[in-house]
C-alpha cells in the first residue's frame, strides 16, 4: 500500500493518501518528552528531520497512560498530547469503532 493509510470506520475500510510514512508511536513520543531517556537525542533528531509525521488517537491515549505509570505530572503529559494533536506537521488519524 503505497502512501496510503487504512482507516476502519463503521467496518468499512477507507483508503486515503497519507502525508507521511513516518509513524510516531508511544515510545518515540515518550523519548521526545523526557530528556533523561537514553534515546532522547535520537528521538529529537529524528522528529526534526522528518517534516511530516502520522500518529493516531490510540497512541495518544496510550501515551497518557504510560506517562501516568511513569509518574509524570498529568498537566505535562496532557499539554504534550495537546501539542502533538495540534502540531501542523503531524496528522492524527482518529480511529473510531462502530
Amino acid at each position: 500500500m503505497s502512501k496510503s493509510t487504512l482507516i476502519l470506520l463503521a467496518n468499512i475500510p477507507i483508503l486515503r493518501p497519507a502525508r507521511s510514512d513516518v509513524l510516531l508511536d508511544t515510545s518515540r513520543l515518550l523519548c521526545c518528552l523526557d530528556a533523561s531517556e537514553s534515546r532522547h537525542q535520537a528521538a529529537i533528531t529524528f522528529f526534526e528531520a522528518e517534516p511530516l509525521k502520522n500518529t493516531h488517537n490510540s497512541v495518544l491515549v496510550e501515551f497518557v497512560a504510560l506517562a501516568h505509570a511513569r509518574k509524570y505530572p498529568r498537566h505535562i503529559a496532557l499539554s504534550f498530547v495537546a501539542d502533538i494533536a495540534t502540531h501542523p506537521n503531524i496528522e492524527v488519524v482518529w480511529v473510531c469503532s462502530p
